[in-house]
C-alpha cells in the first residue's frame, strides 16, 4: 500500500470514528444513544448512514488533497530539476512513491493541460 493509499484509508476511517468518540465522551453516552444523537434522534440507522457519509466525504476530501498536493510537486519539480520534455516529466512521475492509479491521475492532467 502506498503512502497516498493510506493516508486516504486513515482518514476516511479516522474522521467518523473521531467525531463518535468525541460526540460519545460527551455526557458518556452510550453508543447507541451517540449514534442516535447523529441523526438529530431520527434513530440509529441515519445517524449510522451519517457516519458514513462523513467517512466517505473525508476521504473523497484527502484523495483531492493528495492529488493537488502531487500536481504542485510535480510543477515545481519541473522548474527546480529543469525537466523540459513531457516525457522528462512523465518519467519524474514514475519515480514518485504514490498509488498506480494517482500516478495515471498526474499524467492525464499533466498531459491534458498541456496540449
Amino acid at each position: 500500500m502506498r503512502k497516498d493509499e493510506l493516508i486516504t484509508y486513515v482518514v476516511g476511517l479516522g474522521t467518523p470514528r473521531l467525531i463518535f468518540e468525541i460526540v460519545q465522551s460527551i455526557d458518556n453516552k452510550r453508543i447507541t444513544t451517540a449514534i442516535n444523537s447523529f441523526s438529530l434522534g431520527n434513530g440509529m440507522i441515519y445517524g449510522l448512514g451519517v457516519l458514513v457519509l462523513i467517512g466517505i466525504l473525508s476521504y473523497q476530501f484527502s484523495s483531492y488533497l493528495i492529488l493537488r498536493y502531487y500536481r504542485k510537486k510535480t510543477e515545481n519539480d519541473r522548474i527546480d530539476i529543469g525537466l523540459a520534455s513531457t516525457d522528462e516529466i512523465l518519467d519524474h512521475i514514475d519515480t514518485y512513491s504514490i498509488s498506480k492509479t494517482l500516478r495515471e491521475k498526474l499524467k492525464t492532467r499533466y498531459l491534458l493541460r498541456n496540449y
